[in-house]
């Protein structure tokens, strides 16, 4: 055997990894599913340790996955307690996503949440598609929180003594039961919250709170909120309302709030809002509301209403800087499309910084057309434009399909480099 064969063979066995700056193996191992993290102290002597200062710790599908398929799912909440009670070091990430099929009802969550409120914990992600439960009180010890999601938690009681997260940035609660009062408390006592995401709570009627730093704020509810008032949310740039229809939230309320957000840039409104804010009055003071909007995203439109398609028009005409438009109706045709819909492309309006346009819909087609040659016609900056139909799943949509088609080929367009994709179901 040659020198130069035995020097790469030697080279082989060397340990590049061990010898890696111990931030770089914490960034590796984070990577890593938790139990081949824990398997790493097999590995030889120095890192048989190595594990237990890991700062990122997520008990996940695959962990429930691997215990169950070994039959050791009744052993769940032990291993979690010795891989918590064994780490030596700050935990700066915890993560817990308990599967609906996990049967055992995990008691030991509150002194998880003791042991984590004393290592520093900084995002802690909490989901629970087991038993419904409350939240342990423990969590609001957790100071140093920067980042806090709730996942299925029956009650969420603020103690007494709560005097709040005052790191944190971010703050995402679904399906978890809160009242007004203690929902204006946890939000209020966050002065450096930056963003909020409410998706299908209940238990309260009302959001009436102080979030002077907030920039994002996302509420997706099905149920009835009377009104929405943050009291200085003047930095707040992205906004997004969903409620079903014909539920009774208060109009102006809801308009108010809008108009106060002189820094919005992201809008996103779904039924409920759409048909609340294209009634009366509403129209004429949202416009001066949308000067600083880049991007309008309308889900559930519905082009039967003609008070809907008039706030479409308004809303546009109003944004001046507007980049991106995002429309999804998914009604049937009820009402023929109006005349002043008919010959609203000859209207002069430049919507001088339009670029990307998506319209999607059902079979209520003939509203989007002339509303598409509108947007054509007034767009000089236009790029793309993707219109979407649900059709195409029977032989004889092939007229419509042909039709619609050759309607968008001969629309004029005020952008020479506009294009224009026509997307529907392949036929059968």
């Amino acid at each position: 055997m040659t020198e130069d064969i035995k020097k790469v063979n030697q080279s082989d066995h060397i340990d590049r990894i061990s010898d890696l700056p111990i931030n770089v193996i914490d960034g590796i191992l984070q990577h890593l599913p938790i139990r081949d993290i824990v398997r790493t102290s097999i590995l030889s002597r120095k890192w048989r340790y190595i594990w237990v200062s890991i700062p990122h710790l997520e008990f996940g599908d695959e962990f429930f996955d691997y215990c169950y398929n070994r039959d050791i799912e009744h052993q769940i909440p032990n291993i979690i307690s010795d891989i918590l009670l064994g780490h030596n070091g700050p935990i700066s990430k915890f993560t817990l996503k308990v599967p609906c099929y996990f049967t055992y009802r995990i008691t030991s969550l509150y002194k998880w949440i003791l042991f984590l409120s004393n290592k520093g914990i900084k995002v802690l992600v909490l989901v629970n598609h087991n038993q419904v439960d409350s939240i342990p009180s423990h969590l609001f010890s957790c100071q140093s929180l920067t980042s806090l999601k709730l996942d299925q938690f029956n009650k969420l009681s603020l103690p007494h003594n709560f005097c709040g997260f005052k790191n944190l940035l971010s703050l995402h609660l679904i399906h978890v039961r809160i009242d007004s009062n203690a929902l204006e408390r946890l939000i209020s006592g966050c002065p450096v919250l930056v963003k909020l995401i409410i998706s299908h709570c209940v238990g309260f009627d009302c959001i009436n709170v102080s979030a002077p730093s907030l920039k994002v704020l996302r509420i997706y509810n099905e149920g009835e909120i009377k009104s929405i008032v943050f009291k200085n949310a003047t930095n707040l740039t992205d906004l997004a309302l969903t409620m079903s229809r014909h539920i009774n939230t208060e109009r102006g309320s809801v308009t108010d709030f809008i108009n106060g957000l002189p820094k919005i840039e992201r809008l996103h409104l779904r039924e409920g809002y759409i048909q609340v804010l294209s009634s009366g009055n509403n129209l004429r003071t949202l416009q001066n509301s949308t000067n600083s909007l880049k991007c309008l995203e309308l889900v559930g439109v519905d082009f039967n209403r003609s008070g809907e398609l008039l706030f479409i028009i308004s809303l546009l005409k109003s944004s001046s800087i507007l980049r991106e438009l995002v429309i999804k109706s998914y009604t049937v045709p009820v009402v023929p499309p109006s005349d002043y819909l008919k010959a609203l492309y000859l209207n002069s309006y430049c919507l001088s910084h339009l670029e990307k346009v998506n319209i999607t819909v059902g079979t209520a087609y003939e509203h989007a057309v002339y509303l598409i040659r509108f947007l054509l016609a007034s767009s000089p900056s236009l790029e793309t434009l993707t219109f979407k139909v649900g059709l195409g799943l029977n032989q004889s949509d092939a007229p419509t399909l042909l039709s619609i088609s050759r309607d968008l080929l001969q629309f004029g367009r005020a952008s020479q480099r506009a294009e224009v994709k026509f997307v529907y179901h392949g036929l059968t």
